[in-house]
């Protein structure tokens, strides 16, 4: 919880849309380290994250552990399990415990190999909502490579869509970068440290905040019909680049694809009605039909780089079952969406 500052713990300097995030002059937002969410914030759920920013109160030594395989698990929201009860239901939480129960039949194989025993395995979920490969790219060559990871994880589509559902978008994915849901930080005032306990008190303050920032002269132009074709030029090389650098390291690089339910075969699976939960424009956004071309385009982007650079494929968006009850939203998966998401991992990488 936020207690020590003053204020509940759902409204904070960055306009109280997303308490979790801070801001951050390279990756633009980052994890609060050492952040609490009980069940007051998204739905009910409950969010911990550590030193280092990563989902759950697990710490992860370096120099690592000898004995320890580490898994880096890298992305947005999908990653991070965003719409599950707690920590312990996510995906990740689930496949450090299926594959660490595995270890047993893992390390036989292995000794079959003529490799080293793994005495446990470690999973790291480092997935931020809102982060597209840009993100993702800068943390694994800045940050993420200091974990020693055996194993680099990386799913990605739906943020990267958004991204290049907007005119100007470059390398760096601008405009997406400024839009106002990511405002810089701001550093709070004495007012607010008086006051700061009431939600009343910061519902009003970043509403008189809102109203006297200067409006962007050039406002966010979205595309309907398709992204821009810039945006599948830099995905593709932004995960080009995250093999290369994991392969560079003596890294493992795995890259997955995204499940959409509104690519489904079944239309009463699809939940149109809660399409992109998040980051909902405001304005006009891609269509439907342009939003399911494109996910589909990114999904064959993600599997042809994985062959072309020689990364590992998991390809969740064939392999997820097409069932009720396992998807929260069209993107995000439910505890039990979780816990299958977990075992298909598991099946491709504990070979």
């Amino acid at each position: 919880m936020d207690r020590a500052r003053g204020y509940p713990p759902f409204f904070h300097e960055t306009l109280g849309k997303y308490p979790a995030l801070q801001s951050d002059p390279l990756l633009r937002t980052r994890r609060r380290p050492h952040y609490r969410i009980d069940k007051s914030y998204i739905g009910g759920a409950q969010w911990s994250f550590n030193s280092r920013g990563n989902r759950g109160s697990q710490e992860y030594a370096v120099p690592k552990p000898a004995g320890v395989y580490r898994v880096l698990c890298i992305g947005g929201s999908t990653t991070a399990s965003g719409n599950v009860s707690c920590d312990q239901a996510t995906w990740t939480a689930q496949l450090q415990r299926g594959w660490n129960e595995h270890l047993p039949a893992w390390n036989a194989a292995r000794h079959a190999r003529s490799e080293p025993p793994v005495a446990s395995i470690e999973v790291v979920n480092h997935g931020v909502v809102g982060w597209t490969t840009v993100q993702d790219l800068v943390y694994f060559v800045t940050e993420g490579i200091d974990l020693e990871p055996d194993v680099a994880i990386c799913m990605e589509a739906i943020n990267d869509i958004q991204a290049a559902s907007l005119e100007g978008i470059d390398a760096g994915y601008r405009p997406w970068m400024l839009r106002d849901w990511f405002r810089p930080w701001e550093h709070r005032t004495r007012v607010d440290n008086l006051l700061g306990w009431s939600r009343l008190y910061w519902v009003l303050r970043n509403r008189v905040r809102d109203w006297n920032t200067p409006r962007d002269p050039t406002p966010l132009a979205w595309r309907t019909h398709s992204v821009h074709p810039r945006g599948p030029v830099h995905f593709r090389r932004n995960l080009e680049n995250f093999v290369a650098a994991a392969h560079v390291h003596g890294i493992r690089p795995v890259l997955m694809t995204q499940p959409c339910t509104l690519l489904w075969d079944d239309p009463t699976l699809r939940m149109p009605d809660k399409h992109n939960p998040v980051f909902k424009p405001k304005g006009p956004a891609l269509t439907p039909e342009a939003y399911v071309e494109a996910h589909r385009l990114y999904n064959d982007i993600t599997r042809e780089v994985a062959r072309a650079g020689s990364a590992e494929m998991v390809d969740l968006a064939d392999l997820t079952p097409q069932r009720s009850g396992t998807m929260d939203d069209t993107v995000h998966e439910t505890d039990l969406g979780a816990e299958e998401r977990a075992g298909l991992i598991l099946d491709a990488l504990a070979q």
